[in-house]
């Protein structure tokens, strides 16, 4: 079992860090990045407990299963 991990928070620092020591990203990762956080937010806004991670897992492993067998 997972941890509960606020990736909104985790990736605002990841961005910080980012932005602090001059790293270029491509605008398209940072848009990425940038909505990621904005629907994190808004979920605890409509439900403070969720645990993002954990009901994005499957959908992650099942694209993950698809893409190594050559599915999409």
């Amino acid at each position: 079992v997972f941890p509960i991990i606020n990736v909104g928070k985790f990736l605002t620092e990841v961005l910080e860090a980012v932005r602090d020591n001059g790293v270029r990203l491509d605008a398209n990762f940072t848009t990425l990045l940038g909505a990621i956080v904005l629907c994190e937010g808004l979920g605890r806004q409509l439900q403070p407990d969720i645990d993002v991670c954990g009901a994005a897992w499957p959908y992650l492993c099942k694209a993950l299963v698809k893409d190594a067998l050559g599915l999409r």
